[in-house]
């Protein structure tokens, strides 16, 4: 089935070109996309974004970069998206379990539950190793797998992806189980046993599970579809997240051992979603080019029934921008009440709710090529950097106004370095997208 035209190819590009940029120019894509990954990881962890908001504006950037490519559409950026929200892991009670060799041990802690108790050192970056591949797995069977194979994959291949990652989550909950007093001893006996908190038991079990989960997914792509490098490529992207929020957890190892003052944590979420941006797209430029040529098969679906339409609607429009966008009006108003100190707190549904009641009939309208019709026709490359230029000072905004409400927002003290370095990436990037924009279009 071919592409759709006309009013619905933010939907489905479909020029064919592929990346011809110098050198340099990959360099400051990579530097500026981990700019992008950091900022959004960080305001996601501030309470004023969410990860809807990270990958959003990550797969705006490389649809920007690497399109036009038939699996590069919003249907497919949307699926992303919403995996990439629902797959959230917990992770608090992790961070404060890394140490250094020989220098610092690692701790378990929590002063909300009043529970401190030392651990083996690589306790830490072993269980945020695990979240990463935990909370990647299922939009790395997209991000790496689906859109570089050059295999057919069916609505049946995805009811047997369901099927198996269901029974290795239920197989990994069972090693779990039986695992975790062998491997993590001092959290298992006396945090969970001895002092009754079931929250760094539940996580880790949870987070193992759904590691484990993608294992028998990806034994069928292997030995049933015999797609190796669908494989590899999934696996890759899982371990680049897991690396990311592993190495960045040095932050905390520092900030807890040797200077508590420093916002350890809001440094190691910025840093995180830096290492984690560079490394991805690193990647992405080392495919090689005859994969990207041989991968660049169209997406197969056409909305030909209303059915369809709202499908194209749901995953192609309210996955993809909605959610994000009412999570971050959310994050705003909760921010500015604690600011303010009003007892209220705000509902994500209810922001859902708003938006759709002026989304839908514009949407309609656009659809129907009432109004928009300058933007509908642009390509699918070029509306997804006017769509990030614009996003970025609203995330941007939800995130700092409760600085300028409080008065702090140009405040020097340590305690603010990372709302410092949040606007520098977030200057650096806007300008470039601006350079990019006008260099490619202007």
């Amino acid at each position: 089935m071919s592409n759709m035209k006309g009013d619905e190819e933010m939907l489905f590009p479909i020029q064919k070109s592929y990346d011809s940029d110098s050198l340099l120019q990959k360099v400051l894509n990579i530097f500026v996309g981990a700019l992008i990954f950091g900022f959004g990881w960080h305001i996601r962890g501030s309470g004023t974004s969410d990860p809807t908001v990270v990958i959003l504006m990550f797969l705006l950037f490389i649809g920007f970069l690497f399109s036009p490519h038939g699996k590069f559409n919003a249907i497919i950026f949307g699926l992303v998206n919403i995996l990439f929200r629902v797959m959230r892991r917990g992770w608090g009670t992790f961070v404060s379990q890394a140490g250094i060799p020989g220098i610092f041990p690692g701790t378990l802690q929590s002063p909300t539950e009043g529970y401190y108790v030392e651990v083996a050192w690589w306790q830490g970056y072993f269980w945020l190793f695990l979240v990463g591949l935990a909370w990647s797995g299922l939009a790395a069977l997209i991000l790496g797998g689906y859109l570089f194979t050059e295999k057919k994959y069916t609505y049946k291949d995805l009811i047997i992806f369901i099927g198996l990652y269901v029974i290795g989550w239920a197989i990994g909950l069972v090693i779990a189980v039986n695992i975790i007093p062998i491997i993590a001893p001092e959290a298992y006996q006396e945090i969970y046993l001895d002092f009754g908190s079931e929250r760094n038991y539940i996580s880790m079990r949870d987070n193992f599970a759904l590691a484990f989960a993608i294992i028998p997914v990806l034994l069928y792509v292997l030995f049933i579809k015999k797609d190796p490098y669908f494989a590899k490529l999934t696996i890759a992207i899982m371990l680049i997240f897991g690396i990311g929020l592993s190495m960045a957890d040095l932050w905390q190892v520092y900030g807890r051992n040797v200077d508590p003052q420093l916002p350890f944590w809001s440094l190691w979420e910025y840093f995180s979603g830096f290492i984690i941006g560079i490394l991805i797209l690193s990647l992405f430029y080392l495919i090689p080019q005859q994969r990207w040529a041989a991968s660049d098969t169209d997406f197969e679906f056409t909305a030909d029934t209303k059915f369809k339409k709202s499908l194209c609607y749901l995953f192609g429009h309210v996955f993809l921008f909605i959610y994000a966008i009412a999570e971050s009006l959310n994050g705003l108003a909760r921010s500015s009440f604690q600011v303010l100190e009003i007892d209220f707190e705000p509902s994500t549904v209810y922001a859902v709710i708003l938006l759709l009641m002026f989304d839908i009939p514009l949407y309609l309208l656009y659809m129907q090529g009432k109004f928009g019709q300058n933007f509908n026709k642009k390509a699918f490359k070029e509306k997804c950097l006017i769509i990030l230029l614009v996003l970025m000072p609203f995330f941007y905004f939800c995130y700092v106004f409760q600085f300028i409400l409080a008065g702090t927002y140009i405040n020097l003290e340590k305690a603010f370095i990372v709302t410092w370095i949040d606007t520098i990436s977030f200057i650096i990037a806007e300008l470039y997208l601006i350079f990019l924009y006008f260099k490619n279009y202007r």
